[in-house]
């Protein structure tokens, strides 16, 4: 598997959440004043095609990747080619923002330094599918019932 295959998922994530970093007390905003500015700009994006960003092929790639193990979404925000459970730190870019809307979800979850790919999966699916595609069902999702990880 390379990054590539999933193009559009990853420039879906790396152009609208994985340049920042979100501190709740860096915004008077909060987390949800941050997503909400990312979700307004793909949005926008997935409206017109000459930029590149094409609105069925980020549906495909979110729908396979959806149907794929756990192991998928470790190596989807991994640090390195090599070791797919090697993460950037947790206090930033998609692991900080994906516990975020993980916390935002679950508000008595309280692990702040525990970061785990069904947070991920929890962004992927409330920050880009609900908002490119709200009238869809995506199949092979549910949100947890509780802020419960595996471990």
């Amino acid at each position: 598997m390379k990054r590539t295959d999933y193009l559009y998922i990853h420039r879906a994530l790396g152009n609208f959440f994985g340049d920042m970093i979100v501190w709740k007390e860096a915004s008077e905003y909060g987390a949800l004043g941050v997503f909400e500015s990312s979700v307004a700009e793909l949005k926008s994006l997935l409206q017109y095609e000459p930029l590149n960003t094409k609105p069925e092929l980020l549906k495909n790639e979110l729908l396979s990747a959806f149907s794929e193990q756990i192991e998928f979404w470790w190596w989807l925000n991994s640090s390195s080619e090599v070791d797919i459970y090697q993460q950037s730190e947790h206090d930033m870019g998609l692991q900080r923002l994906s516990m975020e809307c993980w916390w935002e979800h679950y508000p008595k979850f309280t692990d702040y330094d525990l970061y785990h790919p069904e947070m991920l999966k929890l962004l992927c699916k409330k920050y880009i599918w609900d908002i490119a595609f709200p009238s869809d069902f995506l199949p092979n999702y549910q949100p947890p019932e509780s802020s419960e990880l595996p471990r």
